[in-house]
């Protein structure tokens, strides 16, 4: 199933699929959806794409340095807020790589 099909499927189907996923839990998703909505992401499906890449993000990393992630809420709001770093850095090189200087 393709990112643009998994975050058009119902709230109830959705939970389901992050939690099958990432282990993910209702709670945490709620907590994760709320922190990109205050961030200033209003649209319910842009934040299901930066839901659905925070936790393949931080899946990669949990990889990287063998250990797991502690979802505590200092350690969840400082992994969210290298994700969109890292994020924001990643749009800004590819726009920097398609305008002419």
């Amino acid at each position: 199933m393709s990112t643009e099909e998994v975050v058009q499927l119902p709230n109830f189907a959705f939970v389901h699929y992050c939690h099958k996923t990432y282990r993910v839990t209702n709670e945490l998703y709620r907590c994760i959806d709320q922190f990109f909505s205050t961030y200033g992401i209003e649209n319910r499906t842009e934040r299901r794409k930066h839901l659905l890449s925070f936790l393949e993000y931080s899946s990669i990393k949990q990889t990287e340095n063998k250990e797991l992630i502690n979802w505590g809420g200092k350690r969840l709001k400082s992994e969210m807020e290298s994700y969109l770093e890292d994020s924001f850095v990643v749009l800004y090189m590819r726009e920097k790589a398609g305008s002419p200087d």
